[in-house]
């Protein structure tokens, strides 16, 4: 198996500095990694104030859209 090309043609490359990321980290190989990990216990706790105790919520049960849609508008 020959190269087939002309043995008179120059190779050609890219400097790292033109090289796009990718092709500079497959070349160079990919730095190391390090992550810092810290205690979040609490990190969720912002004082908000949750409402959802206070929602008025139907009742249980069968209740068909017509007669649904009636009762909203008797309360309004």
């Amino acid at each position: 198996m020959s190269g087939g090309g002309d043995p008179t043609q120059t190779a050609r490359w890219t400097l790292p500095a033109l090289m796009q990321l990718v092709q500079a980290f497959t070349r160079f190989g990919v730095p190391f990694t390090t992550a810092r990990t810290r205690c979040t216990f609490g990190f969720q706790r912002l004082g908000l104030r949750r409402w959802e105790w206070e929602t008025c919520m139907p009742k249980n049960g069968f209740f068909p859209q017509m007669s649904q849609t009636a009762a909203m508008a008797e309360q309004g």
